[in-house]
């Protein structure tokens, strides 16, 4: 979607725990195997010991605030995405984060789907901010803590590893606020409800949480639920295409006519390095100039917080210089596909 009107990132942060647990102690213990470690692709993750998935939250839209130049109290929205537990059932997250940072002139909410739930978070605050002159703010977080026993983060998938931290991005549609800022030019998405299921297998409904045991793609996906889909061939094809239509349309929205030329950065979900090579690559290699990187080697897969993580990388180091564009590529369970373009704002 193209938006009404301008919106940019304007702070934003990510924050990971000390602690880090390698691929290689993995396999050493016995929880990994080679030939997974090799699909997977991930070196180490973060892992919070000592410290819940709201409280990573916290300390990152604290330094998210810090770099904006704004405190809590000027937060209009904010909305909170995540993947696994957060600590408490039947709690609200989002006004956990709002109350810890001072925000408590916002309308704190939650976005609970999946992976892409940072993705869109960041679309409906935008959308929100880009209908008119007030409000003017919002912030976008997500956490997650993949703990045992609850989750098996370096076997929940045979394609990726699971990492701990917080993220956090701060929205603003004032044009004269102060400093480097990222514009929010398009965000595309596309889905494909059918493919739900590789969530959840064929195991019965269950009626408390985690009443099906530990959550596991590996176990719970057999070939009958693959087939059930369509086959294994299809899922990769249907994946191709909906990456190349979110691309396409986020282009065209943007205004990017020369890829090469006007796309200084290629941003991939931060999940295993055999899908990022089979999904994503056959089309981003038309581009060979482009630069494309994925931080998910030094932090495995953080659920919803792939995007913030990305952008926060993006505004700590400047990447973009005014005028230049990044494509930030988002997967959500095989079933929602994204693509975030930004643009560098320098003045």
């Amino acid at each position: 979607m193209k938006f009404d009107r301008q919106v940019w990132i304007v702070g934003a942060a990510n924050w990971f725990p000390a602690t880090r647990d390698y691929a290689s102690a993995a396999i050493q213990r016995g929880e990994l195997s080679v030939e997974h470690a090799e699909l997977k692709g991930v070196d180490s993750v973060a892992v919070a010991t000592d410290i819940s998935a709201p409280e990573m939250a916290v300390r990152a839209t604290s330094a998210a605030l810090a770099d904006s130049g704004l405190v809590g109290a000027d937060i209009d929205f904010l909305f909170h995405s995540w993947l696994y537990h957060q600590g408490h059932d039947l709690w609200s997250v989002p006004h956990f984060i709002a109350n810890a940072v001072g925000a408590v002139n916002c309308w704190p909410m939650s976005m609970h789907q999946g992976c892409d739930g940072g993705v869109l978070s960041l679309y409906n605050a935008t959308l929100l901010l880009s209908k008119g002159t007030d409000p003017h703010t919002a912030l976008v977080t997500a956490s997650d803590r993949f703990v045992a026993p609850g989750v098996d983060r370096w076997n929940n998938s045979p394609t990726f590893a699971l990492g701990d931290a917080g993220s956090a991005v701060v929205l603003s549609n004032q044009a004269s606020h102060p400093g480097y800022r990222l514009e929010i030019a398009a965000i595309s998405a596309r889905t494909a409800p059918v493919f739900e299921v590789l969530n959840r297998g064929d195991t019965p409904f269950s009626d408390f949480p985690l009443g099906n045991g530990i959550p596991s793609q590996e176990s719970a996906v057999g070939e009958n639920v693959i087939e059930s889909t369509g086959g294994m061939d299809f899922m990769v094809k249907t994946g191709q295409s909906k990456i190349r239509e979110v691309f396409d349309e986020a282009l065209a929205e943007a205004g990017i006519t020369d890829v090469e030329q006007q796309l200084d950065l290629v941003m991939l979900p931060r999940i295993g390095a055999s899908v990022l090579e089979n999904s994503f690559m056959p089309i981003l290699e038309e581009y060979p100039l482009l630069q494309v990187r994925s931080g998910h080697a030094d932090s495995g897969h953080l659920g919803c917080g792939d995007l913030g993580a990305d952008l926060a990388e993006i505004m700590s180091t400047r990447a973009l210089a005014e005028g230049r564009h990044a494509a930030l590529f988002g997967l959500g369970g095989w079933f929602t596909w994204t693509c975030t373009i930004v643009k560098g704002v320098t003045a």
